[in-house]
């Protein structure tokens, strides 16, 4: 048995031993789209029937991260009329243990809802035209800073939902998430003028003035093609700190336990490849390092070391930051589930 179908059997069993307190668990991603690699998770989350949270949990299995978090059917109802980018949760997941039937059925009752959305186009144009606006505020920030690497951050950001802009418009959405974004642009009936060259010209600029003259011709393009004026917005204020607070090194592990796989997603880019990945997946991580770390290490930057044409750089400088986060944590006192077989899982919660 593979070690991804031993994680979910040790999780369904731990549902039926909480049995009272979850209403499903739900498998995604990946696993579930049939794309994953050696160094892949199995994503799964939990609709919870009480406020004990006792399934959640984040461990390190073979080097690989897990996350188990709950989800309540209220977000879910959100994603079911696309008015976040989690659509993947729903849309191309497994249900791996319900409590009832009522609740498997209010789940695909959900599913089928999100359907039905994706064939209304003046709704669908409507979430469009919502990613474009937050695209419009990420390209002030990133026509205001004076750091490259925080353009870039910006510019990760802002090619997510621009991306997601345009799906909706085409009436679909990333069935794989980021994972192959560009690769499903590339598929789609109707696209901006210019946008995958866009695409490309963010992902390749070395200097901050041509990475501003690109995230900005690429959100004109996505204006003009859902025939949106270019709103102007309030000069942003990007000099504020995030208020420091007292060193947490227990939630400090849990977070590091949850990015581990971001951090193996980088370095499987180095292996294969794949810039426009090890990109956005570097934004996602530098922008989590600053705003969900709750220690302080030595440095948070990543893009500053991103090359298009060799990631060889960002996957160096992404082991130097996952060293010193593991070294800070464990020498502050928080202590890092790692586990080499599924068993030790079952012995953590006396299952066996």
């Amino acid at each position: 048995m593979q070690i991804q179908e031993q994680v979910l059997t040790y999780i369904t069993q731990r549902a039926n031993h909480l049995a009272e307190e979850i209403a499903l668990v739900v498998c995604y991603g990946s696993y579930v789209t049939g794309n994953a690699t050696a160094l892949s998770d199995v994503d799964v989350f939990y609709i919870p029937r009480s406020k004990n949270h006792e399934l959640s949990e984040t461990f390190i299995l073979k080097g690989i991260g897990y996350d188990i978090f709950p989800l309540s059917w209220e977000i879910l109802e959100e994603i079911a009329d696309f008015k976040n980018g989690l659509s993947p949760l729903l849309g191309d997941s497994r249900v791996i243990y319900s409590y009832s039937p009522q609740e498997l059925k209010r789940f695909e009752d959900l599913q089928k809802q999100m359907q039905r959305q994706l064939t209304d186009k003046q709704l669908m144009q409507e979430r469009a035209i919502a990613r474009l606006t937050k695209a419009g505020k990420l390209n002030q920030k990133i026509q205001h800073t004076d750091s490259l690497s925080f353009a870039r951050e910006l510019a990760a950001k802002q090619l997510s939902s621009l991306s997601e802009s345009i799906a909706y418009q085409n009436q679909t959405y990333f069935h794989k998430g980021m994972k192959e974004q560009y690769q499903e642009l590339q598929k789609m009936d109707a696209l901006p003028d210019n946008f995958l060259q866009g695409y490309q010209a963010i992902l390749q600029a070395q200097t901050l003035p041509v990475l501003q003259q690109a995230a900005k011709k690429l959100f004109t393009s996505a204006c003009a093609f859902l025939h949106q004026p270019e709103a102007r917005y309030p000069e942003p204020f990007l000099t504020a700190e995030i208020p420091s607070s007292k060193p947490d090194y227990h939630q400090a592990a849990s977070w590091y336990e949850e990015v581990c796989s971001s951090f193996n997603k980088i370095y499987s880019c180095e292996q294969t490849g794949n810039a426009a990945l090890a990109f956005l997946t570097a934004g996602s991580l530098q922008s989590s390092l600053k705003e969900d770390l709750s220690i302080d290490v030595a440095t948070t930057d990543l893009l500053s070391f991103y090359d298009f044409k060799d990631l060889t750089r960002l996957s160096k400088q992404t082991r130097a930051i996952e060293r010193d986060c593991e070294i800070s944590i464990i020498a502050g006192g928080g202590t890092i589930h790692r586990y080499e077989t599924v068993d030790e899982l079952y012995q953590r919660h006396k299952m066996k």
